[in-house]
């Protein structure tokens, strides 16, 4: 289903006004399966940059691989890569012409100093399109997070390749990219969640929930800072908390009219 809700209305009052769930574990994806997050704690709320949501079983093979923790992953790729290069052959970026290959990627694994900088530098320009992990390795490793780790190593060391090397490693769009992209319906039968695939019809309904949380970092960049306190009265819409003129943020406004309940350095919570 498709409704219209205010921002910081809890994933758990969402499920309840879908019909509620047969489900002892229910989780939900944020942003779509494929690039979009996990979330176990249904008491969390929907925040601006949230679009659809879908909610699946805990032990989902999707949801249980999006919830190992690095040092799983990063154990099991290390001992079970046997660079096929099928997370390159298939990478769209790579049939684009840019210069990433996720199983050279993989290789950091096995490497310590300047020789893991050099095999991370061709995770620079992964998109985290998910493809890799998802789709392309026989072997479900997770070739996606260990280039999301290279990123954040680069990113630490200020780590790049210069411009001299990358108009050497840019190259045309690769001639088989057509034959190599990657079916809809395929992509829902390897993912399981083909039985979900259905019309989410609008329903306009005129749904008030109880009480929103308002994190006060839904951006990137500085967080808001509250311009109200708690038992302050506020309407809809209304400034509730701003960002310095000196800093890059968004401010925070109220979805709701209502009283606010709780203000913290996280979120401010109102009671409609």
């Amino acid at each position: 289903m498709t409704v219209r809700i205010p921002v910081g209305t809890r994933f758990s009052d969402l499920l309840a006004l879908a019909g509620g769930t047969t489900l002892n574990r229910p989780v939900v994806f944020t942003g779509g399966i494929m690039m979009g997050g996990v979330e176990n704690d249904l008491a969390l709320p929907v925040v601006k940059t949230n679009g659809g949501l879908i909610f699946l079983p805990a032990d989902h093979p999707v949801a249980v691989r999006k919830l190992t923790p690095p040092a799983q992953y990063q154990r099991i790729g290390h001992s079970c890569c046997d660079q096929c290069t099928l997370c390159t052959e298939l990478c769209p970026r790579y049939l684009l012409g840019y210069p990433i290959q996720p199983h050279k990627v993989m290789r950091s694994l096995l490497m310590t100093g300047s020789e893991k900088e050099r095999y991370s530098l061709w995770a620079a320009y992964c998109c985290e399109c998910n493809i890799c992990s998802l789709f392309s390795c026989p072997e479900k490793l997770d070739p996606k997070n260990i280039c999301v780790d290279a990123k954040k190593l680069l990113r630490e060391k200020q780590i790049s390749r210069t411009p001299e090397e990358l108009k050497e490693l840019f190259l045309d769009v690769h001639p088989v990219r057509s034959s190599r992209e990657i079916p809809i319906t395929m992509l829902y039968q390897r993912l399981g969640i083909k039985p979900y695939d259905r019309k989410a019809h609008f329903r306009e309904l005129n749904f008030a929930p109880a009480e929103v949380e308002l994190p006060l970092q839904q951006h990137i960049g500085a967080p808001a800072v509250p311009v109200i306190k708690s038992g302050d009265r506020v309407v809809k819409g209304q400034v509730i908390a701003e960002v310095a003129e000196e800093k890059l943020g968004c401010p925070v406004h109220a979805s709701i009219s209502g009283i606010v309940a709780a203000v913290s350095e996280k979120s401010i919570v109102i009671k409609g």
